[in-house]
């Protein structure tokens, strides 16, 4: 019986690292057992059972030479869906997306009242399902994204601020029940953090920190190719132990300095894209100044060598990247040189709807 079951988690294992790489790029057979340094036959293996599911597919590659070419393996879009469901303070965004991340549809409802929301998400899933003709065998399961704190494992929302009215609900509790599907919950930020690792700038990274700027600060951790789930609010860690006290009980949150609202108090401009046409560069440098604060700390604590802007800030980002990646090559004790890029911002559905695909390319 323990052969058995460790026969069993080994064959899963070695078809979801054959799926992911297949996720990521195009590979023959021949690739995929050099890559993964499995024989030949149990690459087929894998491979023959993926094609008879239909997940994967064989095509003829485009590459010309000498002799036949040779043929490589994708995935089939419309062989898996996920529903992302993306909660914010003022709406929820509801969608359904396809396994490469195409998003096949989408729809917003009210967040208030609380229970009339939760039912309305449900009706539009259901009739999003049915006016795509969409094959509930092949929806793996339901992503929601909300703002954090929450508790991923219990799929709970916690307390995030301003949003008194979803205090611990187990969204995850209550979508399965009525829906009968798998549901995974993250914070805003881990879902984009994944998103970018999935379908944008951050395919090759294995180590990132992603940072929303924008009403408030949020960030997704990656470590060693994998989220770090609720241990992901920076925003609400302290750059002034005497500071400005924060609605989180905590004081000198970066969140009360460096958001963007907390920016621009007391100046004349309306958002950040003022700043920036403006070329403030007070206001840019002190920025700079704060987010550094935070950025640093991570660095010394995780030695990230990416970080990923998103959020408001990400508007014409030139002038803030330049800012901060001065300050860091003074104040991090990490050699390593860290660099920063624009992310992609990504709607927010994909954001939610990529935890199930995580969930089903990842073996743990």
């Amino acid at each position: 019986m323990i052969n058995a079951t460790n026969a069993n988690t080994m064959k899963e294992k070695n078809r979801r690292l054959v799926l992911d790489l297949i996720r990521k790029n195009e590979y023959s057979r021949a690739d995929l057992a050099k890559e993964t340094s499995l024989t030949k036959a149990a690459v087929s293996i894998i491979v023959d059972d993926l094609i008879k599911t239909g997940v994967v597919s064989e095509f003829k590659s485009a590459e010309t030479g000498i002799g036949r070419r040779p043929l490589c393996l994708k995935l089939n879009p419309d062989s898996m869906y996920a529903v992302g469901i993306n909660i914010t303070r003022s709406s929820a965004e509801v969608g359904i997306i396809d396994i490469s991340g195409r998003i096949v549809c989408k729809n917003k409802v009210d967040v208030y009242p609380k229970k009339e929301a939760l039912k309305q998400i449900v009706e539009c899933i259901a009739s999003m399902v049915k006016e795509n003709a969409i094959d509930t065998e092949r929806i793996y399961g339901i992503g929601v994204t909300a703002p954090g704190p929450v508790d991923s494992l219990n799929t709970t929302i916690l307390n995030p601020t301003n949003f008194d009215e979803w205090h611990y609900e187990n969204i995850g509790l209550r979508l399965k029940k009525a829906l009968k599907t798998e549901v995974y919950l993250e914070n805003v930020s881990g879902g984009l953090a994944l998103c970018e690792k999935y379908f944008g700038i951050a395919k090759e990274l294995n180590d990132f920190l992603l940072l929303i700027v924008s009403d408030g600060i949020g960030s997704g951790i990656m470590s060693s190719g994998k989220l770090l789930r609720n241990a992901t609010e920076l925003g609400h860690t302290s750059i002034a132990y005497d500071g400005i006290p924060c609605e989180c009980g905590n004081v000198g949150c970066i969140e009360k300095y460096a958001s963007i609202p907390a920016m621009l108090k007391g100046t004349k401009y309306a958002d950040w894209n003022a700043v920036i046409e403006a070329e403030d560069a007070e206001i840019i440098e002190k920025e700079a100044e704060y987010l550094s604060c935070a950025i640093v700390n991570a660095i010394n604590l995780f030695g990230f060598d990416s970080i990923i802007l998103e959020g408001e800030i990400n508007y014409r980002p030139q002038a803030i990247i330049d800012a901060i990646e001065k300050r860091l090559k003074n104040n991090t004790i990490t050699r390593t040189d860290t660099r920063i890029f624009s992310g992609s911002a990504f709607s927010g559905v994909l954001c939610a709807a990529v935890t199930v695909f995580d969930n089903y390319f990842k073996f743990e």
